[in-house]
């Protein structure tokens, strides 16, 4: 599947989301966050991960091309001088809507067990859009 860098970007945090949720517990009087896992069948985890290998790889090509930007507009250093950020900004955002190639495993609702796991809303709007099946995104 073609997406864009901006839409692989996206999708990889929302994946990553899947990890579960902070969640503040009381101990002995201080406030700790804890992260309570959602929970998913073995086959959608596998689902997961592939996705998120697949986002990766066009993670790495987005960011070896971002860095490769700056060190052309900072003369080989590792920062933009403040005279060609409007000229990075610019030139990110364009490469931010090149296509990147992304081998993606559709998603089903059933898989993400919506009863006990709760995900957030955002990070289910990239899902829906770009993993699951045409006829279930609705």
């Amino acid at each position: 599947m073609k997406l864009t860098y901006k839409n692989t970007l996206l999708l990889r945090q929302a994946l990553n989301a899947l990890e579960g949720r902070d969640k503040a517990i009381e101990v002995k009087g201080e406030t700790h966050l804890v992260r309570k896992p959602f929970k998913f069948a073995g086959k959608t985890r596998l689902k997961i991960a592939r996705n998120l290998r697949a986002c990766e790889a066009a993670f790495e090509d987005y960011d070896a091309a971002r860095v490769g930007l700056v060190r052309e507009l900072a003369d080989g250093g590792d920062r933009v001088p403040e005279d060609k950020v409007a000229a990075f900004n610019n030139r990110h955002e364009e490469l931010l809507q090149e296509p990147a190639e992304v081998a993606l495993t559709p998603l089903a609702e059933e898989d993400l067990n919506l009863d006990d796991n709760d995900i957030p809303h955002g990070a289910l709007a990239v899902l829906l859009a770009h993993l699951f099946p045409a006829g279930q995104r609705d």
